[in-house]
This record gives C-alpha cells, structure tokens and sequence, in this order.
C-alpha cells in the first residue's frame, strides 16, 4: 500500500509557510536595509467579544504593557508565541527584525564570513527606537552568530555575548529590561525532507541533543555579562534529555534545519508566558 501523509500537523505540503505574521505584514527588514520597519500589533476586540492581535500605525493608549520583540528570524519565530501572550494580557507587541541580523553592538558576520555593516547600523538605530519608545520589556533571540575577528569557538561566544550585552545594558540603564531566549536546536539537514523521506519512522530524523545545541551559548553568556537580563532556555520543550524530536505529539516541530513551525511554537506560549513571568510584572 501506499504511504499517506502522517497526522501530524502542519502537513509536509504546508510547513515551508508555517512561520510568524512579519513577513506577510512586510515587517521583517532585508539584509541590506538598515531603517528598522518594524510591526505593531494591538489587541483589538471583535463584536463577538473575542480579542485579536491587529496590525495598527500607533500602540494603543488602552494596552496594559508593550513588549518588543528584536533579533533576527529566530526572534521573529516567536512572534506567534508571544501575540498570544498579548491577548490574555492586553499587550501591545512591538517587533523588529531583520535578516540574519542579532541585536547586537559588535560587527557581525554574514552568510561566507562576510562583514555586515548593515546589521550593526539597524541595531544602533532600533536601540535608538527602543529608547525613545520605552517599552515594559525587550525579548530578544537571535541564530548562532559569528563576530568579525573572532578566533576559536570560545572567543566567538565572548565577542558575540559582549556585543549583545552591551547593548542590554543600555536598555537597563534607560529602565527596560530584557529576557533573552536561548539558540534553537539545529538539525544537519531541513527536516521536513528527512521526515519526508522516513514517513514510516521518522524518528530516525530525531537528533541528539548534545549536537542540536552544540552551537549554544552566546544568550547564556551575554546574560551573565548583563545587569538585568534573564536568559530563558526553552530547550526542554523542544528537546528530552538525550534527543530533539522532529515531531512531538502530532505537531512538526521545524520547518527546516533550525526553525521552529508556528504550530508548535503555538503550544509553547503557556511556557514562554511563564519564563516571562520573572522579567515582567503581569
């Protein structure tokens, strides 16, 4: 018999689209822009009562809090988290990024070890933006990233963690704090096409822990570098003990080699909602 689609959900057909609203709304800033364009997202409640996130021009004067969300496409992914935070709170959510691109004050390094200019310019100017707009808490994440003029693995974490700090300790010193999430786990190859290839097992795509995260370590140290930032690993909700799982429950959980679908990101919320809890007065 033939192999169908499993149940799990998003399906293969769908999961290369399952990421947050930044890119549709034209928010997420190319590589080679430095003006941040960033999103506001308001809640906003139907006539049936029910309240949504909308896309506005200005923060509500009735939201409770703004969150902003800055880094690059590993802090656009939880976006969606984050949004759903925002209804149960009355949260305005405010995001910037940019690709490939963390928060960060030293000279970063592009896809071929290329110097990128343009992710430092952004950064200076959204921390100028962050200043002025005084938010209730910065959320920041970002990929592994690589500093110009780094040598070995430990010294790139320490300039990277610097770079980062740097500017969290800025935000501290205007009285906005940060919570910073840790690197997500990354597979050796996308894994919906593993999945694809292993529909009837596809644990054979799950991958060990230990390698998911062996590029980790940069939020955890710019954390211990800043005066008021709280690092938040949700490496337990995506990984057991020994092994990062594909698929958990019935959800995929990457839509390729390091990003994390909506949908799982979705069940997750309870848990960001929480972490956040220690950085942030709901």
């Amino acid at each position: 018999l033939p192999v169908v689609d499993p149940a799990f959900i998003p399906s293969l057909a769908n999961v290369r689209n399952d990421f947050p609203t930044v890119y549709a709304d034209k928010c997420h800033t190319a590589q080679p822009d430095t003006e941040p364009t960033p999103c506001i997202y308001n809640p906003v409640r139907g006539v049936d009562g029910s309240v949504l996130m909308q896309k506005q021009e200005e923060i509500s004067s009735e939201s409770d809090k703004t969150v902003v969300l800055v880094g690059d496409s590993h802090a656009a992914q939880w976006l969606t988290a984050l949004k759903m935070i925002a209804v149960k709170h009355n949260w305005t959510v405010v995001s910037f990024s940019k690709s490939s691109c963390g928060f960060n004050q030293t000279m970063l390094l592009k896809a071929g070890g290329i110097p990128y200019p343009e992710c430092q310019i952004w950064g200076q100017n959204v921390l100028n933006k962050l200043k002025a707009l005084r938010p209730d808490l910065v959320v920041t994440a970002h990929i592994t990233q690589y500093a110009e003029g780094a040598v070995g693995w430990e010294n790139n974490v320490e300039k990277v963690a610097a770079g980062a700090a740097a500017y969290w300790n800025i935000l501290d010193d205007a009285g906005i704090p940060v919570a910073a999430l840790n690197e997500t786990p990354r597979f050796e190859t996308p894994v919906p096409d593993c999945v694809a290839k292993n529909l009837t097992d596809w644990s054979i795509c799950n991958i060990k822990r230990e390698t998911a995260l062996s590029r980790s370590g940069e939020m955890l140290r710019a954390s211990e570098l800043s005066s008021n930032a709280i690092f938040i690993d949700m490496s337990d909700h995506l990984c057991a003990d020994k092994e990062c799982a594909v698929i958990v429950g019935n959800v995929l959980v990457y839509l390729d080699q390091h990003h994390i679908t909506g949908t799982y990101i979705r069940t997750l919320s309870p848990a960001l909602e929480t972490a956040l809890q220690t950085a942030i007065d709901f």
